[in-house]
């Protein structure tokens, strides 16, 4: 006679669901990492390649850097006006590239995306796959931008009332407001030229910074993917972040100049 399987018991699946638990909870992180690890890459390669057509842009326009405006830099053409003492008419260049029209008959013709256009593939180049807006960090949330932030990414944001455009990335726009040659910069192998617009992303975060009063202690945990001047791409700490907006003001001879280039 033939025996009859023996079916399981209930504390062997248990058991069985218990076990794939345990592997599925040791699996989704390993698995997140991976993916971040990833889209940092994507996004590196991504700077690489806007880094390619800057020196495309460079080599139409005497060496300057694009004489283009950041999305966050928009709005701040009063805080410009210091400036006109070291770079000429700061305030005023940056009034007319914030209200610069774009062929789609959006104001934002004068933003770093748009100015680059013909020097890159396509929109997708500026769009790294790790951003997921920047709400949550102090900056948004001081300048009131964190619950537009919350609800999208920022190269949506930043595409404003377009049909085309937008950037998840921060453009140093002093760069372009000097109008001095590339090969006059004081450090292009420290300076920073194209970078993520949130720490958190990709590299050492693996979350959103958490809010308000704690967010800036998870700056040391952040990085950023960076484009130097010199067309090199790494992803660096907070500190080198901070080390790439100061350093290039330093002077040979000791002290701070007011200007990144020589």
């Amino acid at each position: 006679m033939k025996p009859q399987p023996r079916a399981f018991t209930l504390i062997e699946l248990l058991t069985v669901i218990a076990v794939i638990a345990v592997l599925a909870g040791m699996m989704f992180p390993v698995l997140a990492r991976a993916r971040d690890r990833a889209d940092g890459a994507r996004c590196a390669s991504n700077l690489r390649q806007l880094g390619v057509g800057i020196q495309m842009y460079q080599q139409d326009w005497d060496d300057r850097f694009p004489f283009a405006i950041d999305y966050w830099d928009r709005n701040l053409q009063d805080l410009w006006a210091p400036w006109n003492r070291f770079i000429p008419n700061a305030s005023g260049n940056v009034a007319l590239l914030s209200n610069r029209p774009a062929s789609d008959g959006s104001p934002y013709g004068g933003q770093i995306d748009r100015v680059l256009r013909p020097y890159t593939v396509s929109d997708q180049v500026w769009r790294c796959p790790g951003d997921t807006g920047i709400a949550g960090m102090g900056g948004a949330t001081s300048q009131g931008y964190q619950k537009e932030m919350e609800k999208q990414p920022v190269w949506r944001i930043t595409r404003g009332t377009g049909t085309w455009g937008g950037t998840s990335y921060v453009y140093r726009t002093e760069l372009g407001l000097h109008m001095k040659p590339a090969s006059r910069l004081r450090m292009p192998s420290r300076t920073n030229v194209l970078f993520d617009a949130a720490h958190y992303w990709h590299g050492r975060l693996h979350r959103a910074p958490r809010e308000q009063g704690s967010d800036f202690a998870d700056y040391a945990l952040g990085s950023y993917n960076i484009l130097y001047a010199d067309g090199h791409v790494r992803n660096a700490t907070t500190k080198e972040y901070y080390d790439a907006w100061y350093e290039p003001y330093r002077s040979s001879f000791g002290g701070y100049t007011y200007s990144p280039f020589l």
